[in-house]
C-alpha cells in the first residue's frame, strides 16, 4: 500500500511541475545592463549608447534591457539613468551598483541646482547625504516602511513620503522644478536594441 501512494504522490508532483515555462519570465542574459529615460515627457528619446530608442517602448522611469556585450560603454548588470541636459542633449548617469538582493535601492536623482539629501521625514538621520545638481545617488537598506524627505541642508522640500520599501521595488525620488516624484524600479522585458 505505501509503495503504491508513494508512487501515485511521485505523479502528482511530477505532472504538477512538468510545465512550468508559462509561469516565469525567461532569466536575463548574463549581458543584460538596464536603461531607463527620466524627464523627457512628451518629448522623442534621444539615441544612448549608440542605439535609438523605439517611441512608445518605455514610459516614464521604466528600464529598459540592452545588450551590454553589443554595446560598447555598457557594463553587464549596471543601472542606468538617462536624463536631459539644459540644452535638451542626454546625459547617461550611471548607478551606484546594486550588490544585495536581499535590501533596497533606495536612491535619490537631483534635477536641481544646488545639493540635496534624503533623510527620515523628521530630518534627524540622513539616508542619502549630498547629492550633487544632476547625479544620482543610493544607499542599499533592509525592506521597511518608512517615511522620508528631501532636503536642501536643514530646509525639508515638499511633503514627507512614506515609503513601503520591498526587495526588488527599489524606489527613487526624482527632485526636479515640479516637486518630488516617486518612481520604483520597473524592468520591461524587450530589447532595446532590437
Amino acid at each position: 500500500m505505501s509503495v503504491v501512494l508513494g508512487s501515485l504522490f511521485a505523479i502528482i508532483a511530477n505532472a504538477s511541475m512538468a510545465d512550468e515555462s508559462g509561469l516565469y519570465d525567461a532569466p536575463l542574459a548574463d549581458d543584460a545592463a538596464f536603461v531607463r529615460f527620466v524627464g523627457f515627457e512628451g518629448a522623442e528619446l534621444p539615441f544612448v549608447f549608440d542605439q535609438p530608442q523605439p517611441a512608445g517602448l518605455l514610459s516614464e522611469g521604466q528600464y529598459g534591457v540592452i545588450s551590454a556585450d553589443a554595446t560598447p560603454d555598457a557594463d553587464p548588470g549596471q543601472y542606468y539613468t538617462v536624463i536631459p541636459k539644459a540644452d535638451g542633449t542626454p546625459e547617461i548617469l550611471t548607478e551606484p551598483a546594486r550588490t544585495s538582493t536581499a535590501k533596497v535601492s533606495l536612491q535619490l536623482l537631483n534635477l536641481t541646482d544646488g545639493p540635496l539629501s534624503l533623510k527620515l521625514a523628521d530630518g534627524s538621520t540622513a539616508i542619502v547625504e549630498g547629492v550633487a545638481p544632476g547625479a544620482i545617488g543610493a544607499r542599499e537598506v533592509n525592506p521597511v516602511k518608512v517615511p522620508v524627505q528631501v532636503f536642501a541642508g536643514e530646509k525639508g522640500l515638499g511633503d514627507a513620503v512614506e515609503l513601503l520599501l520591498q526587495r526588488g521595488n527599489d524606489p527613487t525620488l526624482i527632485a526636479g522644478s515640479s516637486g518630488i516624484t516617486v518612481l520604483y524600479s520597473e524592468i520591461v522585458r524587450s530589447d532595446l536594441t532590437e
